[in-house]
């Protein structure tokens, strides 16, 4: 049997073609079936059964169907609430990082990124600041000012030797402290610093020179 324009959507424009028989009782689809059935024989098939399974984080017993009995929590707030303090495994951490690292990312550039941003985007560096933090219990080393009690403060990760003419302690948690802001900037390393500061003791050469604007 030919195909034949059964309806017409006016806002999409989109045609609707049957012409088959229903599977169940014979008589011609007058519209778009995706079971191969009329719209009464498909309206009389039987229900899928639900079955009863218990939420893993408040313990509701709640219906779903059998194929989706992998369905562990019974609202998105339960399952929200059960990762609440999961910190992610290292190996998942790693993971994570390389695959959305260069030409993985979605939002790849062709690597116009600096030398000095990608390393601290790595896994390595944002491990070893946590580190920092948290041996130093996230208190400022030179005014000993932390958050808390209504005060917040922006904590950052200090390299004490610089970070260009030390590359192999780059990662090295005793090479690191915690400051503020404000004592961040006092330092005689911070940001457009260091330049001042390697001319200053004579150490300063054409590729540390490149390595401390990278």
């Amino acid at each position: 049997m030919h195909l034949k324009q059964v309806k017409k959507n006016k806002e999409t424009g989109r045609v609707y073609l049957d012409g088959r028989e229903c599977l169940k009782c014979g008589k011609l689809i007058t519209f778009g079936s995706k079971s191969g059935m009329c719209r009464s024989c498909s309206y009389k098939r039987p229900k899928k059964e639900h079955i009863q399974i218990e939420c893993k984080f408040c313990g509701l017993k709640f219906k779903t169907y059998p194929s989706r009995t992998n369905k562990c929590f019974c609202s998105k707030e339960c399952r929200v609430k059960s990762q609440v303090g999961v910190k992610m495994p290292l190996e998942a951490k790693i993971a994570n990082s390389e695959g959305h690292k260069g030409e993985n990312h979605w939002n790849w550039q062709g690597g116009k990124t600096r030398k000095r941003q990608k390393a601290m985007n790595r896994w390595e560096y944002r491990q070893w600041r946590e580190k920092v933090f948290e041996r130093d219990n996230y208190t400022c080393q030179m005014c000993g000012i932390k958050s808390g009690s209504g005060i917040r403060v922006y904590l950052q990760a200090d390299h004490i030797k610089p970070w260009c003419l030390y590359p192999q302690l780059r990662y090295n948690i005793d090479n690191g402290r915690t400051l503020c802001l404000e004592c961040h900037k006092n330092t005689p390393t911070y940001f457009w610093k260091v330049n001042k500061y390697l001319r200053k003791n004579d150490i300063i050469t054409p590729e540390t020179k490149r390595n401390s604007k990278k």
